[in-house]
């Protein structure tokens, strides 16, 4: 959120990519351009979490 209108960037966080691969990643996106910055592991959001 922002109170500007003309931002010039931002960044985000993707979770997930194909199943069985998925990683956490941050991405900065500018206009129409999204630009992966970080490339967490694969897997890491695909696997089974168990909470007690």
């Amino acid at each position: 959120m922002s109170d500007q209108a003309n931002l010039k960037g931002y960044y985000y966080v993707r979770v997930g990519e194909d199943g069985t691969a998925d990683g956490v990643d941050l991405y900065r996106q500018q206009g129409n351009v999204h630009t992966k910055i970080i490339d967490g592991l694969p897997g890491r959001a695909a696997t089974n979490l168990i909470c007690a």
